[in-house]
């Protein structure tokens, strides 16, 4: 298990690092009854989760479930080995369960972050218009925000970016299936090489 600690321990050299956006491009948009909704992060279900980290493939099964209080975000191999086990909030994060070796403080905020901002559940924030259509900014922590790309119509998620006010961290470029539906996202960090893939498992037909 110690191929999980090694790459992520060198996240820390490089986690101040950004890349300038357009987010002062964004303007307040005017008469939008957009709102944020489950339509705008990744359904419930299981998913496929495949990560690159400085030239290293680790690769599992992600089950993503609603409970009474927010979003359950399970993360096994394919024999069902737990890795971590979080719960989401619409303003928290906690760990139900996480393999031992991987319990370092920017491991745990990695994946929090990184999962969490395309299936936790999020407070309604500011409603802003870009060249791109609507924006929905929603505030994550005193630093940072997400800012989720919902096209003219408000309903098809595209893309939804972690940030500052001037500055992007994180891009999750989202895909969706025939109905409109989120079913797959790729999550890459700026700067430095970490991708996490996400493929919904399609249900099999009674």
């Amino acid at each position: 298990m110690a191929r999980w600690t090694i790459p992520f321990l060198a996240l820390i050299s490089l986690c101040a690092a950004t890349s300038c956006s357009s987010y002062r491009a964004l303007k307040p948009a005017t008469n939008s009854t957009c709102q944020l909704s489950d339509t705008h992060r990744l359904p419930q279900g299981q998913y496929v989760m495949q990560i690159d980290i400085f030239n290293k493939h680790i690769s599992g099964l992600m089950l993503f479930k609603e409970t009474p209080t927010g979003t359950r975000a399970v993360f096994t191999n394919e024999m069902g080995f737990k890795f971590f086990d979080f719960e989401f909030g619409k303003d928290s994060a906690r760990t139900v369960f996480i393999l031992p070796r991987m319990n370092k403080k920017l491991i745990v905020q990695t994946f929090q972050n990184d999962l969490g901002m395309v299936a936790a559940p999020r407070k309604q924030g500011g409603t802003l218009q870009g060249k791109e259509g609507t924006v929905l900014r929603s505030k994550l922590n005193d630093k940072d925000f997400l800012y989720h790309y919902t096209g003219a119509d408000c309903n098809t998620l595209t893309r939804i970016e972690r940030g500052g006010k001037a500055k992007r961290k994180v891009i999750a470029t989202i895909e969706n299936d025939a109905q409109g539906q989120p079913n797959k996202a790729i999550i890459k960090h700026k700067m430095f090489n970490f991708k996490i893939k996400l493929t919904k498992v399609e249900e099999e037909a009674n």
